[in-house]
């Protein structure tokens, strides 16, 4: 992301939070989009009825809100943004019910994928409704050309609406597919084979469209230059940096794999593999941070951290000041790893053909989880910290990186 965006985004949001402060008192949708949470309810994802879709401010009113604040001066994507965020954060209780009532374990993918497949639908709805279909199908070519053309390479306003046509219709052939495969009308293997060659075909066209160089340049932003962790690809960093991350990578998987071994020759608790895990990941954050430089890995963290990010948007909902959310975030952030590491732990237990002791494992979480809240407590106080609990930040499944839902990067 350029300078000249971070800092248009910045201005925009200055505006916006004087926008609403000027129009929020008496109409409910902008404290709702502010921050202001309702009582989550309990249903099956599988078979969510429109009556029970998480509560929003009537798509009238927000439209009102938003138009207002466009006339303001704020732009269109920055209201965009702010109403998907503000939709996963009311879709994000209905993943937190679900994950609770599979605790520790973890859901099965299906309920995962139709829970996302219904949020996406509303998420749609809202949005057309509130930019109407105009104003819909300008931010979603926005949207979609600042995927794609992620280094800015110059493009003509004709070849911008072919590469935007190129990318919508490979994204309709993939859902298709994809919804194939779910409903088991398809074959994998044979999806995964049509899949390539639509990502193929597409590939092909942008080369012809742009020309190699402009395509090569394209396609270095397209794939993560370190496997699993895409963000790095935003430092633009050295080869030697990219093989010093490449080396962090590979050695923990090598240390995992060894562990892994060792479950399966002899049994360990889940306590002890979990401490065996947390080493090893402190191990390969420690090489990575020697790579990049520790500033610059911290902020690129924080950056695609899910929980650091809920606490600073919705820091004013929950009162929070600046100096208390650093504090705040490491006592989550150490809760968080910690039931990531004894849920894996207990997964590991059961890959290696033995039985995991699921129900220590979830006694063992909900006393890192009470900790914590007492920990909280002791740090901002009772309300503020049940305010942060109430909102899903101290979940009993903690936080699943690898969740299409509720995962990080």
């Amino acid at each position: 992301m350029s300078l000249e965006y971070r800092l248009s985004i910045l201005a925009n949001l200055a505006l916006l939070g004087a926008a609403v402060l000027l129009i929020r008192e008496g109409n409910r949708a902008a404290s709702h989009i502010a921050g202001v949470t309702a009582p989550p309810t309990r249903s099956a994802p599988s078979k969510l009825p429109v009556a029970s879709r998480p509560t929003a401010a009537r798509p009238e009113e927000t439209a009102d809100v938003f138009a207002r604040l466009e006339k303001a001066g704020v732009s269109r994507i920055v209201l965009a943004d702010i109403m998907r965020n503000d939709h996963r954060r009311r879709w994000g209780k209905r993943v937190r019910e679900l994950e609770n009532r599979f605790a520790p374990k973890q859901p099965p993918q299906r309920e995962y994928v139709t829970l996302r497949r219904l949020e996406e639908e509303d998420e749609d709805r809202e949005l057309k409704q509130t930019l109407g279909e105009e104003g819909y199908a300008a931010w979603d070519k926005e949207q979609t050309l600042r995927k794609v053309n992620f280094e800015e390479v110059p493009m003509k306003p004709e070849e911008s609406d072919r590469v935007y046509q190129l990318d919508k219709q490979l994204d309709d052939k993939l859902r298709e597919m994809r919804l194939a495969m779910e409903y088991g009308d398809a074959d994998v293997a044979d999806m995964s084979t049509l899949q390539m060659k639509a990502q193929d075909e597409y590939e092909k066209a942008l080369e012809n469209l742009l020309g190699k160089e402009r395509y090569d340049k394209l396609k270095g932003y397209s794939f993560p230059v370190v496997e699993g962790h895409a963000e790095f690809n935003e430092l633009n960093p050295s080869p030697d940096q990219v093989s010093a991350l490449q080396s962090a990578v590979s050695g923990y998987q090598a240390a995992e794999a060894e562990l892994s071994k060792r479950i399966a020759d002899k049994p360990m608790d889940a306590a002890a593999i979990a401490a065996e895990l947390k080493t090893m990941n402190e191990a390969q954050e420690q090489s990575m941070r020697k790579a990049i430089g520790a500033d610059a890995y911290e902020a690129l963290r924080r950056e695609h951290d899910e929980t650091y990010q809920a606490l600073t948007q919705y820091a004013q909902a929950w009162h929070l000041q600046d100096n208390e959310i650093e504090p705040v975030y490491q006592k989550l952030k150490a809760y968080e790893d910690n039931v990531e590491w004894l849920r894996k732990a207990a997964q590991m237990t059961e890959l290696a053909g033995q039985t995991a002791d699921w129900s220590a494992v979830k006694a063992t979480i909900e006393r890192s989880r009470q900790a914590t809240q007492s920990e909280l407590e002791a740090l901002v106080g009772p309300d503020r910290a049940r305010a942060i609990a109430r909102n899903g930040l101290l979940s009993p499944v903690g936080r699943d990186r690898n969740a299409p839902h509720g995962g990080g990067s």
